[in-house]
């Protein structure tokens, strides 16, 4: 009964906030975004640290980069319902590519490629204050799908321990969700332009991978589980839109 009653109280608040002359009236919207967003990645970053740590004790100067983040549109579209409370449907893809070399010339040679892509099909529902500036407050959930593809490289030039090669492909489809904080400005004619700063939970885990092993001469096509995967983490949006809620 307790959280009922606080679920109630926000609830009147916000009816409150959308029933003030200050919001226009109901009608479609449309949102056109692009921005970064942060990957967690604990564990790919921890193993990337200890093959750069294990090159370096080898006295070898390498200066691994760590996964970065993932970049990309994402549309929204939907409707007004009440006045500053609106619902729609949402896409959003992303990309991030990081590459590692370590290159001893008639010796040894070492590459990393980690490529990571997401792309999520979902609803947001947001409200927005026009007489707080527009501040807008709203969240998403999306079905989600990440992609890992990993190229992995070790040649062996002074035939010691021979040549590896590596190609991996891993996926995962999960639901995820998020939610954000924002401005929203919008001018006589409906065209909007806006901010928005959130944070998305996007836990892929161990994605099941399909991988092909080579030595140069064979290939042997294997299956596997990726190490813990995580997509989420904060994002930030820079985006333009149209009301025709005149």
């Amino acid at each position: 009964m307790r959280t009922t009653g606080k679920w109630g109280v926000l609830l009147a608040v916000a009816m409150c906030l959308l029933a003030t002359p200050t919001f226009a009236r109901v009608g479609p919207y449309a949102r056109l975004a692009f921005g970064g967003d942060q990957l967690r990645m604990g564990e790919g970053n921890a193993f990337l640290q200890e093959v750069e740590q294990s090159f370096q004790s080898q006295g070898l100067a390498v200066d691994f980069d760590k996964v970065r983040m993932t970049t990309g549109p994402s549309l929204a579209a939907g409707l007004w319902l009440l006045p500053g409370f609106r619902v729609g449907a949402t896409y959003a893809a992303g990309h991030s590519y990081t590459e590692n070399r370590v290159h001893v010339p008639g010796f040894f040679f070492y590459a990393e490629d980690l490529d990571f892509r997401l792309e999520e099909v979902g609803a947001e529902a947001a409200i927005t204050v026009d007489r707080w500036a527009g501040f807008t407050l709203g969240g998403h959930v999306a079905r989600s799908r990440a992609k890992m593809v990993e190229g992995h490289t070790e040649q062996d030039f002074a035939g010691g321990s021979g040549d590896l090669f590596i190609d991996a492909t891993a996926e995962r489809t999960k639901l995820t969700y998020g939610a954000y904080v924002g401005i929203e400005q919008r001018n006589e004619h409906g065209i909007v332009g806006y901010l928005r700063a959130g944070y998305q939970f996007r836990d892929m885990g161990n994605m099941p991978s399909n991988l092909v092993v080579s030595d140069g001469f064979s290939s042997v096509p294997s299956t596997s589980t990726t190490i813990g995967l995580d997509f989420s983490g904060y994002y930030l949006r820079f985006g333009v839109g149209v009301d025709f809620r005149q």
